[in-house]
């Protein structure tokens, strides 16, 4: 009886052993790229992440760098502080408070800034028109 081997044997390595290694590293090499995927994923998910900026108004630091350089720092306090206060107030949650402060807090929080007092808008237009009264007579 005579038996066929089916298995080649190459520098003293048969050819399913081959393949097994190529698997091995394979598998390793894998790894390595899922273990890279996560780390970059870590990292975006880290920038991404929210933030608690007051009890019941979260944000990304990239959302919240948006609102403080289009309106500056007191502004976007305020739009955090009146956003805060409803939420805590009524109950209310929204997916994304960034969205909501765009959507509505910041108009309330327009309308809610002291206009500029009767008293001053006269000292005001006094001015302007004694600068103008000023310029018509000059020379």
């Amino acid at each position: 009886m005579k038996m066929k081997l089916t298995n080649k044997i190459t520098h003293g390595i048969t050819n399913e052993q081959q393949t097994n290694n190529k698997q091995i590293t394979t598998n390793k090499n894998d790894k390595n790229d899922k273990n890279d995927k996560k780390k970059r994923n870590n990292i975006y998910t880290l920038e991404k992440q929210k933030i608690n900026f007051a009890e019941y108004v979260s944000m990304t630091n990239e959302e919240y760098n948006k609102l403080f350089n289009e309106f500056g720092k007191d502004f976007t306090d305020k739009c955090i502080e009146t956003l805060d206060n409803y939420k805590g107030a009524n109950g209310k949650k929204y997916k994304d408070d960034y969205r909501a402060i765009r959507n509505w807090v910041i108009d309330k929080v327009k309308k809610q800034e002291p206009n500029e007092s009767k008293q001053e808008k006269f000292k005001r237009e006094q001015q302007e028109s004694w600068e103008r009264w000023l310029k018509q007579h000059e020379g």
